[in-house]
This record gives structure tokens, sequence and C-alpha cells, in this order.
């Protein structure tokens, strides 16, 4: 993640953290309508009076969590990069056993929840967002994603360069961005991607069952 997103985070915490479970499903009320009138009415037309509308609470209880949208906004996306954190390694394994269809598929399952579960934020994934006033969100999103996987695959295969590890990485990612974003028959992106991608990522990990010792082999 960049320096200037960093910044961002700093300049716009929550105000403050709840200390009852009241005060929870509040910020969490505030949080999915941020969400959902991103979806509906785009960044831009988002207001704060309108979030707090949207959860049923007051303008009063918006601004006892949040400064100002920015700052709803980066609290969504912080929930949603502790989401990625905490689900996305467990649901995919150990890529140890070999890199399969099968275990390509728990990514690729793994990516749709994601992309599903993340309102107004849906459009990261397709690229909608790579600028504007959301590209740091974002972009920051993306990144955690990638940081994920390449963790995983960085620790189960040592051996192979980091610059062909996360090349491969890169292209697999686009590739099931793409598809996830654009295709409504999610059964069909699924299977095609598995055909696409295991073979190719395979090729770039020679410890693993079907990989090659050449990044970008053949496999047959």
């Amino acid at each position: 993640m960049s320096a200037d997103s960093h910044c961002q985070e700093a300049i716009v915490q929550r105000r403050r953290t709840p200390r009852q479970q009241r005060g929870q499903n509040t910020l969490d009320a505030l949080l999915d309508a941020t969400a959902t009138l991103i979806d509906e009415v785009g960044y831009e037309q988002l207001t704060t009076k309108a979030i707090a509308a949207r959860a049923g609470t007051s303008i009063g209880a918006f601004y006892q969590f949040f400064a100002n949208k920015e700052a709803a906004v980066n609290e969504l996306v912080q929930r949603y990069r502790r989401q990625v954190r905490e689900n996305l390694g467990p649901a995919i394994g150990d890529p140890r056993d070999g890199i399969s269809s099968a275990w390509v598929s728990r990514i690729i399952a793994g990516l749709a929840q994601i992309h599903r579960n993340m309102p107004g934020f849906r459009g990261v994934w397709s690229g909608r967002h790579r600028t504007g006033p959301l590209g740091d969100q974002a972009r920051a999103l993306r990144q955690e994603v990638f940081d994920v996987l390449d963790r995983i695959l960085g620790d189960a295969f040592a051996d192979v360069a980091v610059a062909d590890r996360r090349r491969c990485l890169s292209i697999a990612l686009e590739t099931a961005y793409l598809l996830l974003s654009n295709v409504d028959d999610r059964k069909l992106v699924v299977t095609e991607l598995q055909r696409m991608l295991a073979p190719y990522v395979a090729s770039y990990f020679p410890g693993a069952p079907g990989g090659s010792a050449t990044p970008g082999a053949r496999i047959d």
C-alpha cells in the first residue's frame, strides 16, 4: 500500500470504538448503509445525512463515530481488508499438496465470495475504482488480496523467484477479476478459470505435482 494511503488512514480515523453491543450495532448499520449507498448513488453523491437515514439512526449518532463520509468509507475498507486476511487464507488451504484445479478452484471461490460480500466496492475487482476518489481505497483492497496469496505461495515454494511468483499471481488474479466482474454465469466462470489457471499457476512452481521447472511452460 502506498504512503499516501497510510496518510489518508491517519487523517480519517474513527472517532470512538463502541463499548457496548448497542453501539456496535449502530456502527455496523452505518457501515452497511455506506456500502449500499456507494453502490446506489456513487461516492460523489454520498452524504453523511443519507448514511444516517439509511442506517435508521440520527446524524448525531453518525458524528459520534465519524468526522465525515471519508472516515466512514475508510472504516468500511478496513473491515473488508480484515475479512480478506481472516477468511481467504484458511479458505484455500496449503498449496504444498499441489497446484491442482481443486486448489485453484478454492481461490476462485474465495474471490467470488469476496466479490459478493463487498457491496460498495464490487467495482474494485473490475478496475472501475482504479482512479478517482476511491482509487487509494480500491488499491488497498486489491493489494490485501495479493499479499495474502503471495505470502501463502512464498511460504510454500521458497525456491521460486519472487519476480516469477508475483508475475504469475498478478496475471492470474487479473484474469479472475475480469471474468468474475463481467460474466453473470458464476458456475461457468469458475469452471473455465479452473481450466485456464490450474496449469498456468502450476507451471511456475516446480515442486508442485504437475508443475514445471520453467515458468510459463506448457503442461501436457
